[in-house]
């Protein structure tokens, strides 16, 4: 396939044209904070250049992205409870894990997360002298070009401490490590149990950090509880917000199964609860089939939230881990 110098990290022909404006088909309005929602051609919305370093690894996307467009085509235009076979849930799944690592907020978020995990254990070993000056003679060893020149040791174990040094990494490494956790991601999405909610006019959008994890109802408040415990939320068009909720099945999905996705009726005012954890997952940019001005001052207003966490239902949407 083609090597895109600008792809797509929301596919536009298999998701993004699912938000396109009715009165100018073919766009989107971007919304960025403390700005002016603007129409933008859905071939240009969503782009970031050279993002994913390998031409392989775009070619997997696309791959999931044609399988997965007729799948979501079908949730958005049916009025009922739809079947799957165990594959087309297991390519929806695909899809949505993929939505999950392929934007530049998630690439960015986790070279910031390793970042500070990195700088935290140096600064652990630094603190003690003898730790460190034995890290130091194990990696003189293994790598004795790295001294060729004189090193101030003290100095450097000083900085560690103290956190005053540049800390660089190829953002290759961090596409291809968020790659990694696609599979298991997949697993735990295949898990669950989906449904479609449908509002009755134009309300739901998208975003730059597009799935968002719903904490569960039932469980307590607290650390650690990633996308296994909680629902795991992706608006499929303007009109339709996919969930995959808990309880998990007894086993996984497989290619002999059927899975019914329930297609819901929902109010709009729980809708546009629903819209509030979008907006608190987007990083910079919304992408919708409307400009609305209360929109605008909502996402200029919002704060960037911490991706690592999930939300807990506000009152009168608990519904969503009811079955």
């Amino acid at each position: 396939m083609k090597h895109v110098k600008q792809p797509h990290y929301l596919p536009a022909r298999a998701y993004l044209s699912n938000f396109q404006s009715p009165e100018r088909p073919g766009y989107v309005f971007m919304y960025q904070r403390s700005k002016p929602a603007v129409p933008i051609p859905i071939d240009k919305a969503a782009r970031e250049g050279n993002l994913y370093v390998y031409p392989t690894l775009e070619d997997a996307f696309t791959i999931a992205e044609n399988a997965a467009q007729p799948i979501i085509q079908r949730i958005n235009s049916s009025p009922a409870t739809i079947s799957l076979t165990g594959q087309e849930y297991a390519d929806l799944a695909l899809f949505v894990a993929c939505q999950v690592i392929r934007t530049p907020a998630f690439i960015a978020d986790l070279e910031r997360k390793s970042e500070e995990f990195t700088r935290a254990i140096q600064r652990f070993i630094a603190q003690n002298e003898s730790a460190f000056h034995s890290v130091v003679e194990r990696v003189r060893k293994d790598h004795p070009g790295l001294f060729k020149k004189p090193v101030d040791l003290e100095r450097v174990r000083q900085s560690f401490i103290s956190g005053n040094y540049l800390l660089e990494a190829n953002r290759a490494h961090f596409v291809v490590e968020a790659a990694k956790l696609i599979d298991p991601l997949w697993e735990v999405l295949l898990t669950k149990i989906p449904r479609a909610l449908r509002a009755d006019e134009p309300v739901f959008f998208t975003s730059d950090y597009p799935v968002s994890k719903i904490r569960d109802a039932r469980l307590p408040l607290g650390p650690g509880l990633g996308f296994m415990q909680s629902t795991v939320m992706l608006p499929l068009g303007s009109s339709t917000t996919l969930l995959l909720e808990n309880p998990v099945r007894v086993s996984p999905v497989d290619q002999d199964s059927i899975v019914h996705v329930r297609v819901e009726r929902v109010r709009l005012a729980t809708a546009k609860q629903l819209t509030q954890i979008t907006i608190r997952h987007s990083v910079n940019y919304l992408f919708a089939g409307f400009k609305n001005g209360r929109l605008e001052r909502l996402f200029s207003q919002a704060r960037v939230q911490p991706k690592y966490a999930a939300y807990h239902p506000a009152p009168g949407i608990t519904f969503i881990v009811e079955q």
